[in-house]
């Protein structure tokens, strides 16, 4: 059915938000633009506060829109444990270098991958079982024939399936993007 499609969607759509927040060798403003920076009593993501740029494959420029906000800025990434950056600061402007990753911290960000994956696959079985019981209950019910149970539910493992075959597709691409020096 078109909602069960749009939760799987989702689903797809979250790995793919997820999968941006996995550091790489390759600057991306993705890696850092949700970071949640504490700035006047409020907590809002860097992208809220700055300008984010990638001027070369190896560097972030950080850009806030307001000088006070460089400070605050610059310890909520330090602090950001996943991330593992060393933030520089000119008080204006902070700049991020890139070292490529060591192959100890590709291999965990390879795992990161793989179970940020799972959690997507994890989901979309959710929803298939979800799915399933409802038309389990409408064929008791008498809604829907056996024969339409039975399409129902090819039609439900197949886009698990497809769904699921995408995700792995994903996670593997990002698996790669990972592995290159």
């Amino acid at each position: 059915s078109k909602a069960i499609k749009q939760k799987m969607q989702a689903s797809l759509d979250h790995l793919h938000q997820e999968l941006k927040t996995v550091r790489t060798g390759r600057a991306n403003a993705a890696l850092v633009e949700g970071v949640e920076v504490v700035y006047y009593e409020q907590t809002m993501p860097i992208k809220a506060l700055a300008n984010i740029t990638t001027p070369d494959a190896k560097t972030i420029t950080i850009a806030p829109w307001d000088v006070n906000a460089t400070a605050p800025i610059e310890k909520a990434l330090r602090d950001n444990k996943n991330l593992q950056l060393n933030p520089l600061s000119d008080g204006k402007t902070i700049h991020i270098q890139l070292p490529p990753p060591t192959s100890e911290r590709r291999q965990q960000l390879v795992k990161q991958v793989s179970e940020i994956a799972e959690e997507a696959n994890i989901s979309l079985r959710n929803i298939r079982h979800d799915g399933l019981k409802d038309i389990q209950k409408q064929l008791k019910d008498k809604e829907i024939s056996e024969n339409e149970f039975e399409t129902y539910k090819k039609e439900l493992d197949q886009l698990v399936q497809d769904f699921s075959e995408e995700v792995d597709r994903v996670a593997d691409n990002k698996k790669q993007e990972v592995q290159e020096v």
